[in-house]
């Protein structure tokens, strides 16, 4: 006979030599409740292959050898709510392979490797109102080959090493309005894991960067990216990434990055970092209609070549006493069209030699006098206009 439906609730299960609770292959709709599950030398909770539909709800489960809870491929529809699972020696959670579950509104922190780690093959869970913290590795692992998981409304802090990372071959995931905060890495890492969505979450004072995209494709939109002690964002080998509305503020170094990169930075506020607005260690990118403001150093700085700058609105940069608005150390062929570039600190725009040496600039005779009328100055890639002005002291040439 198959041990379906059971209910296992206010016990208290530790110092077995395997699992606390094991819910084997074929078994499915047991009610786990109001467990204190501890010191046990497997995992707290294994919920193996073959089963589905089991709840573990406002269970405590900390100190065990392996994992809090093991949820392993081929299980889908459980659900695990309100659990505090802290102090285990593996991961708090881990889903290798499984399918459909909801974790939501459970506190998870202070485990030995990661808070909640999502395995390979794992797709289609739920995970949301989660508050994980203080974990040892990262505070959300994706590995490869991980997709369409839904992680949204959970606080991930003072994990020690990223808050959230994303292995190579991690795709169409989608991270909304979490707060991501307080980590010793950076609060969000993708590593070639391309077509994950990044929308309206907070994310800031972790000791490393906001994001770090490396060799990576999504879409970044409508997050809050302030705080962070290196930069905002950076990308890295990239291209084709939608960042598009994102607030980049007081981050330490920088608000974005780009090195050897061909990306699109579109409607952005960057906005009072402690280093410079935008910096293009790169070529062929575009910036367009981002407000780029009141940052230390310099509003953008450009050591790249056939970048595009347009419609940007580039002011106040340089609070810090030396910051143009437009900073072009090295490169050319850069387009600088139809921006609103003032009152930044010294200059709006600052072409370095040999920065756009590609173009010709004029210079002028220094022996040449005005008074003379039939004198002309010497002139390079430019249009000499000869003639007479008469008008009088003090009057205004319209």
């Amino acid at each position: 006979a198959s041990a379906n439906g059971n209910s296992i609730s206010n016990n208290t299960i530790g110092t077995n030599s395997l699992n606390g609770i094991s819910i084997v292959a074929g078994l499915g709709n047991n009610v786990l409740s109001y467990n204190k599950i501890s010191a046990n030398k497997g995992d707290g909770v294994s919920i193996a292959t073959g089963t589905g539909n089991n709840t573990l709800s406002n269970d405590s489960i900390s100190g065990n050898i392996g994992n809090g809870v093991s949820i392993a491929a081929g299980t889908g529809n459980n659900i695990l709510s309100y659990n505090k699972i802290s102090g285990n020696n593996i991961n708090g959670i881990i889903l290798t392979g499984a399918n459909g579950n909801s974790i939501s509104n459970n506190v998870i922190g202070s485990n030995s490797i990661n808070g909640i780690s999502i395995g390979t093959g794992a797709g289609n869970n739920t995970l949301s109102h989660n508050t994980i913290s203080g974990n040892s590795g990262d505070g959300v692992s994706f590995s490869a080959g991980t997709g369409n998981n839904n992680f949204s409304y959970n606080t991930i802090s003072g994990s020690n090493g990223n808050g959230i990372s994303f292995a190579a071959g991690a795709g169409n995931n989608t991270l909304s309005n979490n707060n991501i905060s307080g980590n010793t890495g950076n609060g969000i890492l993708l590593t070639n894991a391309n077509a994950n969505s990044i929308l309206n979450n907070t994310i800031g004072s972790n000791t490393l960067n906001g994001i770090l995209i490396d060799s990576s494709a999504g879409i970044i939109t409508s997050n809050n990216i302030m705080g962070n002690h290196g930069v905002g964002i950076i990308f890295y080998y990239t291209t084709g990434n939608q960042t598009i509305n994102n607030t980049v503020g007081t981050n330490t170094l920088g608000g974005i990055s780009l090195l050897n990169c061909n990306e699109t930075i579109q409607g952005n506020s960057i906005i009072g970092n402690l280093g410079y607005g935008i910096s293009l260690n790169a070529s062929n990118n575009n910036l367009s209609g981002n407000i780029i403001s009141g940052n230390s150093s310099h509003g953008i700085i450009i050591n790249g070549s056939n970048n595009t700058i347009t419609h940007d609105s580039v002011f106040n940069n340089g609070t810090s006493g030396t910051g143009e608005g437009v900073y072009v150390q090295s490169g050319k062929s850069n387009s600088i069209l139809y921006n609103s570039i003032y009152n930044n600190s010294p200059l709006g725009i600052q072409l370095l030699v040999p920065a756009n040496d590609s173009q010709v600039y004029p210079t002028i005779n220094l022996f040449y006098t005005w008074q003379d009328s039939t004198a002309l100055p010497t002139i390079r890639g430019g249009t000499a206009i000869q003639g007479v002005l008469k008008s009088i002291p003090s009057g205004e040439l319209l």
